[in-house]
């Protein structure tokens, strides 16, 4: 008897350990996978939002959505950012926990600038990673500025 519960204990410890370690496994693979597609979304965010920074600062003006569709290269910048924004958006619904998507999603409702969309997506991606977070984009984030 001792050795048949010795055997069962010894087996269940290792099922435990095993299932212990393909949680952590799986947490990990997910973590790493969102990750690197908010890296992705990023990379476009700050590609965008650079080019629009270069038009501000070349144009002495806050850019509105109207004259970024007026000029032909911001206009396909901004049609290729909102096509990418949407595939993010879409691949968010898709591979992301619910939390996640939402998150997102909240952060497209208050939009007056191309600053407050970035911001908003830069902060629901930390949000994400980090559910407890107290910093914020909008007040935390430090970003070196043309002027």
């Amino acid at each position: 008897m001792y050795y048949l519960t010795a055997i069962a204990g010894f087996i269940l410890g290792n099922l435990t350990k095993e299932k212990i370690n393909n949680i952590f496994k799986n947490d990990y693979d997910l973590s790493k996978s969102e990750r690197e597609f908010y890296d992705e979304m990023i990379k476009k965010i700050y590609k965008f939002i650079g080019e629009i920074k270069k038009y501000e600062f070349e144009n002495n003006t806050i850019a509105t959505r109207e004259q970024i569709l007026a000029n032909p290269t911001t206009k396909k910048q901004y049609q290729e950012f909102v096509d990418s924004a949407n595939e993010f958006v879409g691949k968010s619904f898709v591979f992301l926990s619910e939390d996640s998507y939402r998150n997102l999603q909240n952060s497209l409702k208050e939009i007056d600038s191309f600053a407050d969309l970035a911001n908003g997506l830069l902060f629901a991606m930390r949000k994400s990673l980090y559910p407890n977070t107290t910093l914020h984009t909008r007040t935390d984030l430090k970003e070196f500025h043309y002027k």
